[in-house]
Formats: structure tokens, C-alpha cells, sequence
């Protein structure tokens, strides 16, 4: 099994959604809180599926490098596993990603994965900062990637744009039972990979 990678928009995401929803804490940001620190570490394993699933989508779109048949008859199970849940316990994330990884991702489809993913958060974090730098001063330019649709902080549904940031948010600040894959992007993710495999 792979090391889970730190997906650094999908967490910083989320803590500036906590403070565009609840205001930063005194004495330090959401980032330096051991509280809120403690509580995505816990959660991290829904990350790292929620990530191998829209990964497993773009890998499978490369010259060389997509699923073949039988990979795809060893995932479904898994897959449609997930869409069952009504609750997806943190380390039984963990088990579906090292399960995918183990039995159904082959090494040169995971190297693509972690290596797309690197670049990608590098390029995230450069955008952020430049967003960050751009918004200094004014609390009113936070300003999520996902939340809110074109309106900014426009607030959005459960089923909406960012509905399922939000739902994934409010699960993580107070421990409520929650599958990722119910609603938002993550629900479309697996959507669209399951549809695809069931083709193959």
C-alpha cells in the first residue's frame, strides 16, 4: 500500500470553509488549532478514497494506462459497495483504498495517480497563495473552490454545488455519521466510474 497523500486542497478547503462559517478562533487560524488538526486527521481516510476514485476516473482515460476487463470486474464489487452505505466509517475507508490499491490498481497506474496528484496540489497551493495574497485585508473575498457554485459564498444545498463539501464540513466538526459518496462530487466520481467498469 501506498502512503496516503496530503490532498492540501481538499483540507485547506475545508478550513476555510470553518472560517467563513464559524470566524478564526482566537489565538491562531484553523490551521494551527490541535483540535481541528486532530479532527481532519481522523476524517483523512475519506480524502484518500474520495481522491483514489476521481484519480481511478483520469487514469483510466490514458493512452496505456486504463483499467482493463478484468480489473474493472475486481473493483465493481468494491465500488457498488460504497454506493450501499449509508455510513462510511473512517477506517473502513482506509480498507476500500488499500483494498483498490492491492487488488485492483496495478504499479503503473498508481505512479501515474500519485504523481498527477502531486502536481496537481503544487499547482493548487501556488494558486491559493495567490489567491490568499490577493484577498489579504478583506474577510468578505473568502472565496472556496466547489462551495457556493459561480456565487462565491452563495450558500448551496445539500445536493447543490458544494452541497457535498459542506455535508463532508459539518460531518467532520461534529463527528455525525456520513458517507462521502452520498452527494456531491464525490457521489458523481463514483457515478461515473461504476458506469464505466459495468461497460467494460
Amino acid at each position: 500500500m501506498r502512503k496516503p497523500l496530503l490532498l492540501t486542497l481538499a483540507i485547506s478547503s475545508l478550513f476555510a470553509l470553518a472560517i467563513a462559517q464559524q470566524g478564526n478562533p482566537p489565538g491562531g487560524g484553523f490551521g494551527q488549532n490541535p483540535a481541528m488538526q486532530a479532527k481532519f486527521k481522523k476524517y483523512q481516510p475519506w480524502f484518500d478514497l474520495t481522491n483514489t476514485v476521481n484519480l481511478m476516473n483520469d487514469v483510466d482515460k490514458e493512452k496505456g494506462l486504463a483499467f482493463t476487463k478484468a480489473q474493472a470486474k475486481l473493483a465493481l464489487p468494491i465500488l457498488k459497495d460504497l454506493t450501499t452505505r449509508a455510513v462510511l466509517k473512517p477506517e473502513d475507508a482506509t480498507k476500500i483504498t488499500t483494498k483498490l490499491e492491492d487488488t485492483v490498481i496495478n504499479d503503473k497506474q498508481l505512479k501515474w495517480m500519485d504523481d498527477t496528484q502531486l502536481k496537481r496540489d503544487e499547482e493548487r497551493r501556488k494558486q491559493m497563495a495567490a489567491r490568499a495574497a490577493a484577498n489579504a485585508g478583506n474577510t468578505n473575498a473568502i472565496r472556496l473552490p466547489g462551495v457556493g457554485g459561480t456565487g462565491g459564498n452563495r450558500p448551496a444545498g445539500a445536493n447543490g454545488p458544494g452541497g457535498g463539501q459542506r455535508a463532508m464540513f459539518d460531518a467532520i466538526m461534529n463527528d455525525k455519521p456520513y458517507n462521502p459518496f452520498k452527494t456531491g462530487r464525490g457521489a458523481d466520481a463514483l457515478k461515473t466510474l461504476t458506469d464505466t467498469f459495468s461497460k467494460r
